[in-house]
């Protein structure tokens, strides 16, 4: 335009053959209109019309940034996101925080709305974002302790990062976040209804009824929801307590059964003949005795019979007499009649499992309890307080090998023969001498399936 000065543009920089850039020389119209282009009167070196390296430089800085960022990285500049971590960047602590408690309660809604599609991967990574936004948040307030961010707010990062994790499942990290939202603000219900409901998942029922009790004393929204809460745990206390009971009882008989068997000298293994000796189990009666279930076995047919009550201190001859006597009926499968009172004899194997020590011998008793139920089981999940290892003890049980059983010793002494653990409960093998195959037995030809 007519009156105005000549530009004082600088061309792009050119590459030589090299590959170097360097700015060109303004054209000489610009160097002889501009002050900038021609030399001080008397500088030496430098011809009119030329320009100095200095004003090269400082006009290539004018020029490289505008030329070497692509379009690309432009517009990212100016993505929204970037855009908003600039002015995040440039907020108060106050203004921070409003803003990721916000974005926070924007993603646990978004994983609401993700759980009613259906959608659980998507919910759960909105709720993990809730997290980590409150995080932030709760991060940002305590590392401006000058900033005028009230208790309250932090009470309300807490509470909604509380109902996050329970939504989420992780109840022990909501009840520590629902524990410090009430402790930093009093008057808020949601913090310890919060707080109740995750001491219901973890089964702290005595904890959720007084969370109860401190949200009931306050104003809620939802009273009804309270009052159903703390009748959900005031029920399930009830049967937790009755399970701890139940289970109290149970640990303690099996207590006092190891106790009995120690004093007597039995050694005990696991069970090894479940299938014969049904649900039948060793007890002990008030006055201390053990009573015995015992299992025979006849290995010529490989059938079996059970003696459902053997007290400790009476022998098997009674028993044998009993069975084998003249007027019992004839067993099955002895066509030959072998099998009777005189000539009957009961062999045990030694050493057929290894003994348990204290701890795991009190928990095979406890496995083996009558009427323990799962919820039993889960309460008694803790062990036992004896001492000594649980791993049965291979080197304590000796060498196996079969012993003849004396039928008028008292079964005291029978089951505390050297190198014998019971495995369960006393097994007997029963051959007759009237029979061949008590040579085959006592020959050692025999092997046990």
């Amino acid at each position: 335009m007519a009156g105005e000065p000549a530009s004082s543009a600088i061309a792009p920089p050119r590459r030589d053959e090299g590959g170097n850039t360097s700015a060109a020389s303004a054209t000489p119209e610009a160097a002889s209109s501009s002050p900038q282009a021609s030399a001080a009167p008397g500088a030496p070196g430098v011809a009119a019309g030329e320009t100095t390296a200095a004003e090269a430089a400082a006009a290539a800085e004018e020029v490289v940034p505008s030329l070497l960022l692509p379009a690309e990285l432009a517009e990212a500049m100016e993505h929204p996101d970037l855009a908003a971590m600039r002015s995040l960047m440039e907020e108060t602590p106050e203004e921070e925080v409003t803003w990721l408690r916000e974005q926070g309660n924007i993603a646990l809604k978004e994983g609401q709305e993700q759980g009613r599609k259906g959608q659980r991967r998507q919910q759960r990574q909105a709720y993990l974002k809730a997290v980590d936004l409150y995080s932030q948040a709760i991060t940002t307030r305590q590392q401006h302790p000058d900033a005028d961010i009230p208790g309250s707010v932090a009470a309300m990062l807490h509470g909604n990062r509380a109902q996050a994790h329970l939504l989420l499942g992780n109840y022990g990290r909501a009840l520590a976040d629902a524990t410090e939202s009430a402790r930093l603000d009093a008057t808020n219900a949601k913090a310890p209804f919060r707080a109740a409901k995750a001491c219901v998942a973890l089964q702290r029922y005595a904890e959720a009824m007084a969370w109860c009790d401190t949200a009931l004393a306050l104003p809620s929204v939802a009273p009804a929801d309270l009052l159903k809460l703390k009748a959900d745990a005031q029920s399930k206390l009830a049967a937790q307590q009755a399970v701890a009971a139940r289970s109290t009882a149970i640990r303690s008989k099996a207590e006092r059964l190891a106790r009995c068997m120690r004093e007597c000298g039995v050694r005990m293994g696991r069970a090894a003949y479940k299938e014969l000796s049904g649900e039948r189990k060793v007890w002990v009666d008030e006055a201390g005795t053990l009573h015995w279930p015992v299992v025979l076995v006849y290995p010529e047919a490989m059938a079996s019979d059970l003696i459902e009550d053997v007290c400790h201190t009476d022998s098997l001859g009674a028993h044998v007499r009993e069975m084998f006597g003249p007027h019992a009926p004839p067993l099955e499968w002895d066509r030959e009649q072998a099998y009777s009172a005189d000539s009957v004899q009961l062999f045990l194997r030694t050493s057929a499992v290894p003994p348990l020590p204290g701890n795991a011998l009190v928990r095979a008793l406890l496995e083996d309890a009558a009427g323990l139920t799962d919820e039993d089981s889960h309460a008694m999940a803790g062990g036992a307080d004896d001492e000594g290892d649980d791993a049965p003890d291979w080197s304590a049980s000796g060498e196996q090998q079969w012993v003849r059983v004396p039928l008028n010793e008292p079964l005291a002494r029978v089951l505390t023969l050297p190198n014998h653990v019971v495995p369960g409960v006393p097994v007997f093998h029963v051959v007759s001498t009237k029979s061949p195959f008590y040579f085959t037995f006592t020959s050692g030809q025999w092997v046990p399936p």
